[in-house]
């Protein structure tokens, strides 16, 4: 069984113009044997973050079982975020919180933002950011608010992406509170991460829908597959990890 623990919805509006209906979504999941994806949804991250997050919550209620709600939150809003923040995940029962500072537009340890790990903190559940882009989503200025928050769980979108493997490596081992997805980067530096870093804490995560899809879903289970040859771990990263992390929430 495999779960996504990286995935987003999307409606085709601002940057990412490639809409895939969350129907459309099942069917490749189905495709390519994964159970269960955690998602955000991507066009929070620029317009109406509160529609976007109600949208995706009432497009996915009609496929129980397949997603995990995470919430993408938009610190420039402080009061607004707070009370959405805390209307999704106690009525509609939203598991996890989404950052994406570079993309959202704010410094990662701003009051707001980490208002929102307090947040986290409050109703125990998982804080997930991008990282690898700077300046504001660098993956040491991620694991500095593990360091702030001890008792938040975050998790590390990326792994340091395309320049940062050995810092997200360095940070999951020295912090008892971070999780590490392999998401983004290339076999090399995945299989360094997998050899390296605890693998207790290791996820996979696809971006799904951020380009094509089906792609995207195939080359990013390809790249665990080489970058991680043994059968039983890569069965505890694709899925007694992400278990064991949402069944704490």
């Amino acid at each position: 069984m495999i779960i996504d623990t990286h995935a987003h919805t999307q409606d085709g509006i601002g940057m990412l113009s490639n809409y895939v209906p969350v129907g459309r979504m099942v069917e490749i999941m189905d495709e390519y044997g994964v159970k269960e994806a955690w998602v955000s949804p991507a066009t929070a991250m620029q317009r109406d973050f509160i529609e976007s997050n109600r949208r995706q919550y009432e497009d996915i209620r009609a496929y129980p079982g397949r997603f995990i709600n995470f919430y993408t939150a938009n610190p420039n809003y402080p009061e607004l975020v707070e009370n959405d923040i805390r209307r999704s995940i106690e009525d509609r029962g939203f598991k996890g919180i989404k950052m994406h500072p570079w993309e959202t537009g704010f410094p990662i340890d701003v009051p707001a933002s980490r208002r929102i790990v307090e947040l986290a903190v409050e109703y125990d559940v998982p804080v997930l950011y991008h990282d690898g882009t700077p300046p504001w989503s660098e993956t040491l200025q991620v694991a500095a608010m593990a360091d702030y928050y001890p008792e938040a769980k975050i998790i590390i979108g990326h792994s340091g992406l395309f320049d940062a493997y050995r810092s997200a490596i360095r940070a999951c081992n020295t912090h008892d509170n971070i999780w590490l997805q392999i998401c983004g980067p290339c076999v090399g530096d995945a299989a360094e991460i997998i050899r390296q870093a605890r693998k207790d804490r290791l996820l996979f995560g696809s971006d799904f829908a951020t380009s094509e899809t089906a792609n995207l879903m195939d080359e990013r289970l390809k790249v665990l597959e080489m970058a991680c040859p043994d059968e039983k771990l890569r069965r505890q990263i694709l899925c007694e990890n992400p278990r064991e992390l949402i069944s704490q929430s």
